[in-house]
Order: structure tokens, then sequence, then C-alpha cells
């Protein structure tokens, strides 16, 4: 039987996974912020985007993103249904399940409005560096 400490630990990681996706989402509805982005990142982390390109280390994520707001006119990240898991052997690893529904534009279509839809599929690990934060 896990403590009430460590069931308010857990609770507390889910909430803080929450709180980065939403900066994640704050960032790229903000052009795409390519700092912003990256700063999310552990540095070794990656970014796989199927078909849009697998990045790896905060400085191929940031300059991915640096030239993405000139594809994506406009954009609003709608993320729902958050299925956030701690990993049961590792409390500073988990698993992130998020559906995405985003309007948009896209430049490289005479900013033709489109709707895309996702499933954000992640990995955060809580990174000592970062104070204690949660990070990708």
């Amino acid at each position: 039987m896990t403590t009430l400490e460590e069931r308010v630990q857990r609770l507390e990681d889910i909430e803080a996974i929450k709180v980065l996706k939403a900066e994640y989402c704050a960032y790229c509805d903000d052009h795409y912020d390519p700092d912003g982005i990256a700063s999310l990142f552990v540095e070794h982390g990656v970014w796989d985007g199927g078909f849009m390109g697998r990045f790896e280390g905060n400085e191929a994520i940031r300059e991915h993103f640096a030239g993405v707001s000139s594809i994506m006119g406009f954009a609003i990240h709608h993320v729902t249904n958050p299925l956030i898991t701690i990993v049961e052997n590792d409390p500073d690893a988990a698993n992130g399940q998020w559906y995405l529904w985003q309007p948009c534009t896209q430049t490289t279509r005479k900013n033709t409005g489109l709707w895309l839809a996702a499933r954000y599929r992640e990995k955060p690990i809580r990174e000592q560096m970062s104070g204690g934060v949660l990070s990708r």
C-alpha cells in the first residue's frame, strides 16, 4: 500500500505534466516560439512528429520550430482527454497521452483554414536540474 505522501506526490506529478503540456500548447500558439518550446525539453529530449520529422536535443528541436511559423500562420492547440500514468517502478518517469484538435491556417496553401486532429504520446521525466519539474 502506498503512503498518503506518495499518493499526493503522484497527483502533484500528474498535475505538473498537465501544466507542462499547457505550456507547450501556449508556446505553439505563440507563433511556435522555438526558444519556449525547446526550453520544455530536457537536453537529450526528443520531439517525434511522425511525418513532420524527428528531432533530438534542444538545439535540433529549437531549429525545427524556428521554421514552423512560416508554414503555420495561425494555430490554436486544444488538447483533451489527458491519460497520464506515473511509471510504477520509476516515479521519475511517466507516460502521457492527449488528443489534439487544432484549427489553423497553412501559409503554403494560401492561408487555407484547416482542422487538424492528432494524438500526442509522450514520456515526460523528472529532470533534477530543472528543480524537480517534470520535463519531456
